[in-house]
């Protein structure tokens, strides 16, 4: 049996796209919490950034 192959395109809805600014005086409204850095799930999710294309 073949494998199936499967073409096409996938793209994002401009409404994933954050205002930095924004964001970061939201997220002034909640208690400070200590920030973790450089776990695995966070390294994939910067992999799978760097993959986007503008439209």
């Amino acid at each position: 049996m073949k494998p199936l192959l499967i073409i096409g395109r996938f793209l994002e809805d401009s409404v994933y796209e954050i205002d930095e600014i924004a964001s970061k005086e939201f997220d002034k409204s909640f208690p400070p919490k200590d920030k973790l850095n450089g776990l695995p799930t966070q390294k994939r999710f910067i992999q799978l950034i760097n993959m986007r294309k503008t439209r």
